[in-house]
C-alpha cells in the first residue's frame, strides 16, 4: 500500500493506492485516525522491517479510540499479515509518503530483499515528488493568471467568471461562487 503524505500540511491523501489481494477489500481508509499506525510513523525516517507483525507494536496494540463503523481489528490482524516492511518515501528532506509491503507468510528480510523494496520506494518517492511539484507549479501559474485577470480592464463579472474558471484548473469541484461584500 502506498500513502501520499503532504508534509507541509501534516496530512495524508486518501484513499491509499493498493496492489495485491485483500481478505477484506471493502475496508478503505477515508480518514487517518489518531491511533492508526501511520500516525506513529510520521516522523520515521528509516525503513522498518518486522518479521512478526502479528505480535509487534504498533501493529498489535489495541485501538484507543472508539471506532464507529470501522473494523475493530488492526490491518495486520484482519488481513493475516505475518511480516511487513514500512518504508518512508523521502524526496530531498521531505517525507512524501509511506510504502507498506505486507506478507501473509513469515518472511525474512534479507539484504537483497531490502534493497529491492527500498529501490521501489525510492522510485515511488521520486514519482510522488514530481507529481507534487507539477501540481504546485500549476497552482502558481494559476495564481499568476488570476492576478493578470484582476489587473486587466475587464468588468467585475468577467473577472469573477475568469477567477472561477482558473480555480477549476487546479481543483475539482461541483460548484463554486464568489461573494462580494461592500463596505468596511
Amino acid at each position: 500500500e502506498l500513502y501520499e503524505y503532504i508534509q507541509t500540511y501534516n496530512e495524508f491523501k486518501l484513499p491509499q493506492i493498493s496492489a495485491g489481494t485483500r481478505e477484506h477489500p471493502n475496508v478503505r481508509k477515508d480518514k487517518i485516525q489518531k491511533d492508526d499506525v501511520l500516525n506513529d510513523l510520521i516522523h520515521q525516517k528509516d525503513p522498518w522491517y518486522t518479521e512478526d507483525a502479528q505480535n509487534e507494536r504498533p501493529f498489535s496494540k489495541p485501538f484507543t479510540l472508539e471506532r464507529e463503523n470501522l473494523p475493530l481489528k488492526r490491518f495486520v490482524i484482519r488481513e493475516n499479515i505475518r511480516s511487513s516492511a514500512i518504508i518512508p518515501l523521502i524526496a530531498g528532506s521531505e517525507t512524501v509518503g509511506f510504502m507498506f509491503v505486507s506478507y501473509r507468510t513469515p518472511t525474512v528480510f534479507t539484504k537483497e530483499l531490502k534493497e529491492v523494496i527500498e529501490l521501489f520506494a525510492n522510485r515511488a518517492a521520486i514519482a510522488i515528488n514530481l507529481f507534487q511539484l507539477k501540481h504546485k507549479r500549476r497552482q502558481a501559474e494559476t495564481l499568476q493568471e488570476v492576478a493578470r485577470i484582476v489587473n486587466s480592464t475587464k468588468g467585475l463579472k468577467e473577472v469573477v467568471n475568469s477567477v472561477l474558471e482558473q480555480l477549476g484548473n487546479v481543483i475539482e469541484y461541483h460548484g463554486a461562487s464568489i461573494q462580494l461584500i461592500e463596505g468596511d
